[in-house]
């Protein structure tokens, strides 16, 4: 019985010093994953950009001036 106990004593101080590890690994995922988030959506609303200022240049177009 002593053997578990020494094992889940060893488990639980494991898990004490790699939380704060995977604490910064997970950290560092969500931050990668949410700049590459926040870049898709700047570069999709520029191609919106684009796309607006074509409407105006048929706009002119239609002006019989």
């Amino acid at each position: 019985m002593g053997g578990r106990a020494t094992l889940i004593e060893w488990l639980i101080v494991a898990a004490v010093y790699l939380s704060p590890i995977l604490i910064f690994w997970i950290g560092g995922i969500l931050s990668r994953f949410l700049r590459r988030r926040r870049q898709a959506r700047v570069l999709s609303s520029g191609a919106v950009g684009v796309d607006r200022s074509g409407s105006i240049r048929g706009d002119k177009t239609a002006d019989p001036n």
